[in-house]
Order: structure tokens, then C-alpha cells, then sequence
């Protein structure tokens, strides 16, 4: 278990985000490195733009995901490997559903819903 495990997890993850993108049949709307204006506007607490979406840097969204997924899933606590894979599941398919697979995978009682 180690703090330092982040960086590289993010570095492996957002790899395969992609990049700027705004289908009008996409519900998240304008997206750009995984991060959807909606959760753009959630994390910074101000509605984002188009432009803003599309102007995102990989830094500017590392502390975003560190915070929103990372973090959540307590990254920092878990050994490495498994970091990487619940923080992953936790981009792609949420925080609690990336907790709850790690409980079931380990036989233990999911406590969260």
C-alpha cells in the first residue's frame, strides 16, 4: 500500500479516456479526458463551457480525478494493483460500484448501496 501508487494509475487510466468529444446524443454532453461538463461543473462549483471542456489539460483534470475517484475509493489504502483496478472501475462505473465489487470480490458483506 503507498500513496505514490496515483500517479501511474492515473497515467494508465487516462489513457484510455480519449479526448475532446460532443455528440448531441450523449447525454453527458461535451466531454473531454473522461471528465463530462456536468462533473466539470460539480468539482470547480461554477456551470462550465463548451470551451472549457475542450480547453482541459491532462493536468488540469489529475486533481479532479484524484479527488472524485481516487480518493473515494481510498487509493492510498489499498495494494498495489488492486488501487489501479477499483479506481478504474470507479471512472468507468462509479465509486460505489467499484466499493461494492471490491467487498464481494474479498467475500465480505457490500455495506454500501
Amino acid at each position: 500500500m503507498t500513496a505514490e501508487n496515483f500517479d501511474p494509475s492515473f497515467e494508465l487510466m487516462i489513457k484510455s479516456e480519449g479526448g475532446f468529444v460532443n455528440d448531441p446524443k450523449d447525454k453527458g454532453g461535451a466531454t473531454n479526458l473522461g471528465v463530462t461538463m456536468g462533473a466539470w461543473s460539480s468539482y470547480v462549483r461554477y456551470p462550465a463551457t463548451v470551451e472549457m471542456i475542450k480547453n482541459l489539460t491532462v493536468e488540469d483534470v489529475r486533481p479532479f480525478y484524484r479527488k472524485q475517484y481516487w480518493n473515494m475509493v481510498r487509493g492510498d489504502e489499498l495494494p498495489t494493483g488492486v488501487d489501479y483496478a477499483v479506481f478504474d472501475v470507479a471512472v468507468n462505473s462509479g465509486v460505489t460500484r467499484a466499493i461494492r465489487f471490491l467487498q464481494l470480490g474479498l467475500g465480505i458483506s457490500a455495506d454500501v448501496s
